[in-house]
């Protein structure tokens, strides 16, 4: 494998493992027990996921045209890549603490 192949690889593993983080935030989501009073804190959570799930999706399309773009294309869009990441993942871990 390429440093390319493998770094196209490696996102889509952490792109799947992210994935599976929003749908165990939406299991939480909608499993959690709330009054009245927790109905608002609810829906901010329920758009919270949404917000990350969205993201995410646009990751996994920034990395499909990234695949598709001739080796000497990649690297500005490789960097615009890893920084989506790096915020998604900030985005993803900040969500999950909240919601411990």
């Amino acid at each position: 494998m390429t440093t390319r192949d493998n770094f196209q690889h490696a996102m889509e593993l952490k792109l799947k493992e992210w994935g599976a983080e929003i749908e165990k935030l939406r299991a939480q989501a909608k499993g959690d027990k709330v009054g009245v009073a927790k109905a608002e804190a609810k829906s901010h959570f329920y758009q919270e996921i949404e917000t990350l799930a969205g993201t995410h999706h646009a990751l996994e399309t920034k990395l499909a045209t990234l695949k598709r773009l001739a080796q000497d294309q990649q690297a500005v869009a490789r960097a615009e890549v890893e920084k989506a990441a790096a915020t998604f993942k900030r985005d993803l871990d900040a969500a999950i603490a909240r919601h411990r």
